[in-house]
């Protein structure tokens, strides 16, 4: 009889602790790291994160999508984890021996990452008189805040990512038209926002231009 605390029961099959899966190894490292990031632990915790294998893409989505949580859900940690992912870029995480033609992978991956969130971002739940349950009204007013501290967070960090040249000045202005161009009431909020944060560059690189 085999000893039931050595076996992890999931979706049928039985699977000693030491065969879990590569990728959820790898969440839990990066999720471990991300929790406890500061700017005092940046470059020791930095170097954790590059020693962790990434032996396909389906793993770097793993590790791209707990950054740009993390990232979104934390905009006042918008410019730590953007720089992060910079060093990241540069110091091309995700190469090994399975991946040598993915070069600019993390790049890629994340801005792709960033582009749907932006452009398929949710429309907070709306929420009218005749919702009277209180019960219900909270819990809607609970999501509708969520969502709108996600999106705008999506917008800080986009932000934060052209400061750190990982997104294109091209970018920037189609997030901005876009922005403005929306009936979204809170897509206003949003490009205050995005030219709070990166006004001053696009001014700069006018100028220069001219």
């Amino acid at each position: 009889i085999r000893d039931r605390s050595q076996i992890n029961f999931t979706e049928g099959l039985w699977f000693r602790p030491s065969d879990v899966d590569e990728k959820e190894k790898v969440r839990r490292k990066i999720q471990g790291i991300l929790n406890i990031i500061s700017d005092d632990n940046y470059n020791v915790l930095l170097d954790r994160i590059l020693e962790v294998p990434i032996s396909s893409e389906e793993i770097l989505d793993v590790v791209i999508a707990l950054i740009f949580d993390k990232a979104v859900s934390e905009p006042k940690y918008s410019a730590m984890y953007a720089s992060l992912c910079s060093k990241l870029v540069e110091r091309n995480i995700g190469i090994n021996s399975q991946m040598k033609e993915a070069k600019n992978q993390f790049r890629r991956t994340l801005l792709n990452r960033c582009q749907y969130e932006f452009t398929k971002k949710p429309n907070p739940p709306k929420i009218d008189d005749s919702i009277t349950d209180p019960e219900q009204r909270a819990e809607l007013e609970y999501q509708a805040n969520k969502i709108r501290q996600r999106n705008l967070g999506n917008v800080v960090f986009i932000g934060e990512l052209f400061k750190n040249k990982l997104l294109t000045e091209k970018i920037m202005h189609d997030c901005l038209t876009h922005l403005l161009n929306s009936t979204n009431e809170d897509d206003l909020e949003h490009f205050c926002k995005l030219i709070s944060i990166i006004g001053k560059i696009l001014e700069g690189n006018s100028k220069s231009s001219n």
